[in-house]
């Protein structure tokens, strides 16, 4: 089962889609800030917005197959219902990349929205992505188990929410993050191409 880390603004769900699973976790944080309450610490977003909306119908085009053959094994992916926006979820745990993860774009949120919930977050290290600002921001600290969560500012209110879960036996299973970087540098350079 996939451990799903859903962070949203204003909405209560019930479920994270294609990343939920027996043991999700779901993080609900409030009401999104008015433009008075925009934290100074916020970093900017740089233009152009990338567009993600060609992806809509197919979100697991964000990484091409021989992206997926680097970090998924070659599996394919497979697109599922999510709140936060088009989601598309690799099942590689069982392959040698011992890695599931999914990709999600969500139009739900900005990176503001982020910044003005931080104190909520017990693991909040704000980050670049090439030109990107992005921040690993979860609920607990729970990379010692294999999970990280990396969420990219692509435009002023939308995200593209990378969710990483290695299997135990990974090499790097306590060290999760670098791989839900590498996977976010790979859907960036889709998303520029």
């Amino acid at each position: 089962m996939f451990l799903g880390i859903c962070v949203v603004a204003g909405l209560s769900l019930a479920g994270c889609g294609g990343l939920s699973g027996s043991n999700a976790t779901t993080v609900t944080s409030g009401m999104a800030p008015t433009s008075s309450s925009v934290p100074s610490d916020v970093p900017t977003v740089p233009s152009p917005d990338l567009d993600t909306s060609r992806f809509a119908a197919d979100p697991c085009g964000m990484l091409t197959t021989e992206q997926v053959k680097q970090v998924g094994a070659g599996v394919r992916g497979k697109t599922e219902e999510n709140p936060l926006g088009p989601s598309c979820v690799w099942n590689a745990a069982s392959t040698a990349a011992k890695n599931n993860f999914a990709v999600t774009v969500n139009n739900q949120i900005g990176l503001a929205d982020m910044y003005a919930r931080k104190a909520n977050f017990r693991l909040w290290e704000p980050t670049r992505v090439g030109d990107r600002p992005a921040v690993f921001a979860i609920d607990d600290d729970i990379r010692n188990m294999g999970l990280c969560r990396l969420d990219i500012a692509t435009a002023q209110k939308t995200l593209v929410n990378i969710d990483v879960r290695l299997s135990p036996s990974a090499t790097d299973y306590t060290n999760p993050c670098p791989r839900a970087t590498a996977i976010g540098e790979m859907v960036l350079a889709t998303l520029k191409g």
